[in-house]
């Protein structure tokens, strides 16, 4: 009988859906956090591997994995995985793309208001009692109405968000692609423009790309000043898109910027990072697709995905070795 071995206990019953299979669910209340070398140490009977982005998939784990056939990404993103190791190997990789995509602009959405309208600022110091009474100037935010909103990578998440953008707030958009995006351009009358043409336009810049050589550190010293003032930034991409000492310093610079995140580098952050003592930056702990419906059909996927390689048909979420 194929072994699986599922790095994370999730919403679905694994158990149930893969009852062909022999499942064994790594427990961290009992064994501690999978670390590299725990999950070198176990690897190798396993023919399935249905894994998370904080599983460290590289070359020097996956030689211990003698039987691997499948990993089965929980996620979207899986730059935690050596693609070229597994073309290498004919080990099958797969993710959980469209499911999570509104969930994830959701959370971006609800980021730009939190941070435009100073929402955790304000409720937490009502909370410590700090709020006195109402004040004329007390609390002023940013109206989101009329913007110039720029996206970088337009693709299902970031046309989303867009949407959410577009519809409420009436944003005139514009976005910053290595491709024309016609049907991103057609959809919302959206312009496309260099990066740093983009940063120094937008009012808003919301980063929806995913992680590769080109996108890493693509936020920097050399194009983080061009921010408009009271800029807004947002990411819900990875946390390596921006170079965060770089933000740092911006951000102890300019205290008219803000900046609503959910990912970081790494993650988490220690608790007495730079980043916690702004008063303009809000973190949550990478919740983009932490919605019961879209947690539940990445559960899905991945069992499938799982199943119908066993039983030799193509998964559908396959992701392609050539494009690597």
């Amino acid at each position: 009988m194929k072994k699986i071995l599922l790095t994370k206990e999730i919403i679905n019953d694994v158990l149930k859906e893969l009852g062909d299979y022999e499942v064994d669910i790594w427990d961290e209340s009992k064994d501690g956090y999978l670390t590299k070398d725990k999950l070198k140490s176990i690897i190798a009977p396993y023919s399935g591997i249905i894994s998370m982005l904080s599983n460290p998939l590289n070359e020097e784990v996956l030689k211990e994995a003698k039987n691997l056939e499948i990993i089965a990404q929980y996620a979207v993103g899986y730059n935690n995985i050596d693609v070229n190791y597994c073309k290498q190997n004919n080990i099958t990789i797969t993710n959980t793309p469209d499911v999570l995509s509104h969930a994830t602009a959701e959370l971006a959405f609800a980021l730009l208001l939190n941070i435009a309208r100073n929402i955790s600022t304000s409720a937490q110091e009502t909370k410590e009692g700090a709020w006195k009474g109402w004040e004329p100037k007390g609390y002023l935010g940013t109206s989101l109405k009329n913007l110039k909103l720029g996206v970088i990578g337009p693709g299902r998440i970031g046309t989303e968000f867009t949407k959410m953008c577009q519809g409420a707030f009436n944003h005139e958009v514009f976005y910053y692609s290595r491709s024309i995006k016609e049907d991103f351009e057609q959809c919302f009358q959206a312009q496309r423009l260099e990066l740093n043409e983009l940063m120094k336009s937008c009012d808003i810049i919301s980063l929806h790309c995913p992680l590769t050589n080109e996108t890493k550190n693509l936020l920097n010293k050399d194009n983080l000043h061009l921010l408009k003032k009271n800029a807004i930034l947002i990411n819900t991409a990875r946390g390596e898109v921006i170079d965060q000492d770089d933000l740092v310093d911006i951000l102890c610079r300019r205290n008219d910027l803000k900046v609503g995140l959910d990912v970081t580098t790494p993650e988490p952050l220690d608790t007495d990072h730079e980043l916690f003592k702004l008063k303009n930056v809000i973190i949550t702990p990478h919740i983009g697709s932490a919605t019961t419906t879209a947690r539940t059909e990445m559960g899905n996927i991945v069992c499938k995905s799982v199943k119908d390689h066993f039983l030799g048909r193509t998964p559908k979420f396959k992701i392609s070795h050539e494009n690597h």
